[in-house]
């Protein structure tokens, strides 16, 4: 593992970063700080690629097309795990933060964040998806391989 000032030297450096994890781990709120930070363009998978208006999911060869468009630029960031895009965005990626809270990081910050915006778009959703908490997003999170439950 890198020492703080080794990360904070990598970032300064890195040109595209991916920033990957559990729903409710925070992905977009660090994704959007660092953006901030060190000037690079933030990308949401969910919001840029994924979703359309109404929860209706995009075809994934549009998916595919977006992210291969996206990855060509020289200066982003962006946050989303989306492994079947994993072989498009992460020869592209200068750095990559994975964040790995617990389950119940990730459960609380799902469930906080469902409170926070029920019924209203957050920012990282078109237009026209409300936030909406459902079980088989706390089921994925419980059962999430690899996911430390401390």
């Amino acid at each position: 593992m890198k020492s703080a000032s080794g990360l904070k030297s990598t970032l300064a450096e890195a040109r595209r970063i991916l920033v990957i994890g559990c729903p409710g781990s925070g992905k977009s709120s660090l994704a959007k700080r660092l953006s901030r930070v060190l000037d690079l363009d933030y990308i949401s998978m969910d919001c840029d690629f994924s979703w359309l208006p109404g929860w209706r999911r995009r075809p994934g060869d549009e998916i595919d097309r977006l992210i291969a468009k996206a990855v060509t630029e020289e200066r982003w960031i962006m946050d989303g795990t989306g492994l079947s895009s994993f072989d498009l965005r992460l020869p592209r990626a200068d750095a990559v933060i994975w964040l790995r809270p617990s389950r119940y990081a990730c459960l609380y910050g799902i469930v906080s964040r469902a409170f926070r915006y029920f019924g209203r778009n957050r920012p990282e959703l078109p237009a026209g998806c409300p936030e909406r908490l459902s079980l088989s997003a706390l089921a994925y999170i419980w059962n999430s391989s690899g996911m430390r439950s401390h």
